[in-house]
């Protein structure tokens, strides 16, 4: 729950960016990201955008084999595998919807 947390800055980020061109809030996030992943941990994320807000829809394109990133990160083997995900909808006028969705995963690999 907490690493779900820390993903928060980085949706933002990647939203500003988009919009204005500017990103605000990485810097943030790498911070957050390097204090919450204990020595010897690996961190992985998987960002990705949609325009719509259908549940269905997202789930299927982030579990979609073809989609090699998202499969591969769902698949981590490790010790001390927590997975993490956090979704931020930005609503526009004329219900034109950005929903940012981030997987992640920290693990510390087997050796």
């Amino acid at each position: 729950e907490e690493l779900s947390y820390y993903l928060e800055p980085a949706l933002a980020a990647y939203e500003s960016d988009r919009v204005i061109g500017h990103t605000f809030g990485n810097e943030d996030f790498q911070d957050c990201i390097r204090r919450a992943v204990p020595d010897g941990h690996q961190f992985k994320g998987f960002p990705i955008c949609f325009g719509h807000t259908d549940i269905a829809q997202i789930w299927a394109a982030l579990s979609n084999a073809k989609a090699a990133v998202p499969t591969d990160l769902l698949q981590t083997r490790g010790q001390e595998v927590r997975f993490a995900l956090r979704v931020k909808v930005h609503a526009f006028p004329e219900d034109v919807t950005a929903t940012w969705v981030m997987l992640a995963v920290r693990v510390l690999p087997t050796p």
